[in-house]
């Protein structure tokens, strides 16, 4: 349930990630259409591609458990949220979001990377091996039943102020980035735990 919940959390952030690339700079800073549409396909597409294999090496290397990494990742997440959500919109910001918005994608990847790795670390009898694999993924990727119509009905019901839409966007990340890392990081505690025992 923790790998799940922590799992949950990430995609939630991936979720508000799409929503707060691209259309967060057009309607926030006012850059064109052709830069909004290349930091867009750079943030979601470019570095998801470009970090996967890197994440996968760091987990086993540096963490030592795919579990903290996600713990990291999700913590990544809520620190760089908090700094674009602190960011005035005034237009000289735009390149401190820019740089912000990248490396939260970097965290977003990287979890995702492994988002359900750690349901092996558990060491769970292969009796429920299955089912806590299941459970796992319905969690991971239920937050797409609520999260893009929620997003996308801030934006919309926040039309008329964008840079107020988005700073809720951001809260929200960040309240959900924590959550997960919360979950990943006791995920982390009892895993170890099993080990040892």
């Amino acid at each position: 349930w923790l790998a799940g919940l922590a799992a949950m959390c990430l995609y939630w952030t991936y979720v508000n990630l799409i929503y707060s690339s691209a259309p967060y700079l057009k309607l926030v800073y006012n850059v064109s259409d052709g830069v909004a549409g290349l930091f867009g396909a750079t943030a979601t597409s470019l570095v998801g591609a470009l970090i996967c294999i890197p994440a996968g090496l760091v987990a086993d290397y540096v963490f030592k458990s795919s579990t903290a990494m996600m713990a990291a990742s999700l913590a990544v997440i809520a620190i760089s949220a908090t700094a674009v959500y602190m960011l005035p919109p005034s237009k000289t910001m735009m390149w401190p979001a820019i740089i912000l918005l990248i490396v939260m994608a970097a965290g977003v990847f990287m979890g995702k990377s492994v988002i359900l790795a750690p349901i092996a670390e558990l060491d769970l009898p292969e009796g429920i091996n299955g089912s806590a694999m299941a459970v796992a993924s319905f969690l991971a990727y239920a937050s797409i039943i609520w999260g893009n119509s929620m997003t996308s009905g801030i934006v919309e019901s926040h039309r008329h102020n964008a840079y107020a839409g988005y700073q809720l966007i951001f809260l929200i990340t960040l309240a959900v980035a924590l959550a997960g890392a919360a979950c990943a990081s006791a995920l982390t505690v009892v895993a170890h735990r099993r080990q040892q025992g």
